[in-house]
């Protein structure tokens, strides 16, 4: 008789299931989308992808997407929208840890607003992260020191760019799996250092 495995999470250090390739093709769709400038398209798709994550009961990915969902909204002048998705990417991790990768992307979209004029809505943001990492037991102080420690033990640079989904690379947004590998942070190829 079929036994099907239960849901639980990796093991702490594995690489998680990598997307499948619709999904992969939906990623590589949405960063070209944003290539060319095309936020609201980019903003459409990351939303898609993470209502999907979220009925798969995937809550990383699915605030994962949300916040890239906030970004390419952010960087389409929508500042607002982009603060309704930072929220709602956030507000699961009040009763659980924020992975580092969810709060280093929460500070990007920080960034995006204030170069936008949107210093209100970039303030917002930030109390709302503080708010999880303070639920968390950690500030983004501390964040910001594991990722500079993770960081000095990297060897090498990593790839602009994710060979599979396309999607930017950024040291303090991916998983690390030793000083020469990292996880992407969308389709959960493994990615060598150059």
């Amino acid at each position: 008789m079929f036994r099907r495995r239960p849901l639980r999470p990796p093991p702490p250090g594995a690489s998680r299931r990598r997307v499948a390739p619709a999904v992969r093709q939906a990623l590589i769709r949405a960063h070209r989308a944003l290539e060319r400038g095309d936020a609201d398209q980019a903003a459409r798709i990351f939303h898609r992808l993470a209502k999907g994550f979220a009925r798969r009961r995937m809550v990383l990915r699915a605030a994962g997407m949300l916040l890239e969902a906030a970004h390419a909204e952010a960087l389409g002048g929508k500042a607002r929208q982009a603060v309704e998705n930072a929220d709602r990417a956030l507000r699961p991790f009040t009763h659980t840890p924020v992975p580092e990768r969810v709060a280093a992307t929460a500070e990007r979209l920080v960034t995006v607003l204030r170069r936008g004029g949107h210093e209100e809505e970039a303030v917002e943001v930030e109390r709302m992260l503080e708010d999880a990492l303070q639920q968390a037991g950690t500030t983004r102080r501390e964040v910001a020191t594991r990722f500079a420690a993770a960081r000095a033990r990297q060897r090498g640079q990593l790839p602009a760019k994710c060979g599979s989904c396309g999607g930017p690379l950024l040291p303090n947004e991916v998983e690390w799996h030793g000083p020469d590998s990292a996880e992407c942070p969308y389709c959960g190829s493994v990615i060598k250092v150059e």
